[in-house]
């Protein structure tokens, strides 16, 4: 296979279970870079014998560490992953086919992206295709975005792949309840600092509207039994985030 002038960028805390697949998803990389932040498990050891640059940095928030991994990156271009994310055979050979001879016109892409939940790939409930802008000209791209999410953003002209980022996010329901309270915190915190006041009838109503955007809006009806599960993960972390406003906020570190 041919080597592209792209750096994959890549971050992870203990993810041994999905690091490999999601490394040895892009062969034709030029550079993959992983950063750590401190994982306990053998998420280095793996990502190093399948030949990524691992720089251990402690984590400061998906925003600056993606950021951070970014200003690594040797290439011109950039592709950054999660680690539980994947390249399937059908969207390397499009990104193969858009760099051809010479590097594209384009100075960045955005794909969609497919996930597995519950047995199965979810095609509705506001899961997809859930476009994603993950691959850009480092000179012409830059990660942004509220805590715990993120997005890329691209000064010039963005193209579409058609092909989709494979998710296999989450290793069963305790762990999905997990990410979520998780979550749910660290957004409760990025909009106390923010400035956001928690409000009793957000806290009343986001949930039951979350819930039936995903299962009727977004056709979360049609993904089976996972849709259902989803939507009531959609009204539970609807509620935390409000929730978590009322705590008092951590003491400040001194």
């Amino acid at each position: 296979m041919r080597t592209l002038p792209i750096s994959v960028c890549t971050l992870a805390l203990n993810e041994e279970k999905n690091i490999a697949r999601c490394l040895q998803s892009v062969p034709f990389a030029a550079e993959r870079i992983l950063v750590d932040s401190g994982s306990t498990d053998r998420t280095v050891e793996i990502a190093k014998g399948l030949g990524a640059r691992v720089v251990t940095h402690p984590f400061e928030g998906y925003v600056a560490q993606s950021a951070y991994s970014i200003s690594l990156a040797a290439q011109p271009w950039v592709l950054q992953l999660d680690a539980d994310e994947a390249l399937g055979e059908t969207l390397q050979s499009e990104i193969l086919a858009r760099f051809g001879d010479l590097e594209p016109p384009e100075d960045g892409f955005r794909m969609p992206r497919c996930t597995f939940f519950f047995d199965r790939w979810i095609r509705h409930s506001g899961w997809y295709p859930d476009y994603k802008t993950r691959l850009f000209r480092k000179d012409r791209g830059r990660i942004s975005g509220e805590e715990p999410h993120q997005h890329g953003e691209v000064d010039g002209r963005l193209g579409t792949l058609s092909n989709s980022i494979l998710h296999h996010t989450y290793s069963g329901l305790d762990d999905h309840a997990r990410t979520i309270e998780r979550l749910a915190r660290m957004s409760a915190e990025s909009r106390r600092k923010a400035g956001r006041k928690p409000s009793l009838l957000r806290a009343a109503l986001a949930p039951a509207f979350k819930a039936l955007r995903a299962y009727v809006w977004k056709r979360g009806f049609l993904d089976g039994r996972a849709g259902l599960l989803l939507a009531l993960y959609a009204a539970h972390y609807a509620f935390l985030k409000e929730a978590y406003l009322f705590e008092s906020p951590p003491p400040a570190k001194g």
